[in-house]
């Protein structure tokens, strides 16, 4: 699975990412209420952040599963330990 397929599967089966997103945003709602009036977010500014943590979120997603991917394909079953899988 390629990177495209990847982020693909995640924006049509996942509803992690979206609750992901729900929680960024209101955590950078609550940050911006406490700044002072002039130097508060507007509404574009918000979501860019919250863009900004999905994507990093999809990044490590992506490197974990490239990660697990070598492993399981370059070492033998035997090398393995389940302990490794830790989900």
């Amino acid at each position: 699975m390629n990177k495209n397929e990847l982020l693909e599967y995640i924006d049509t089966n996942s509803t992690a990412i979206t609750i992901f997103k729900d929680k960024v945003r209101t955590e950078q709602e609550a940050k911006n209420k406490k700044r002072q009036p002039a130097k508060r977010w507007n509404d574009a500014k918000i979501e860019r952040v919250v863009n900004k943590y999905e994507a990093g979120k999809k990044l490590s997603v992506q490197n974990e599963s490239r990660t697990m991917n070598q492993i399981l394909v370059h070492r033998p079953a035997s090398y393995v330990h389940r302990k490794s899988f830790l989900i």
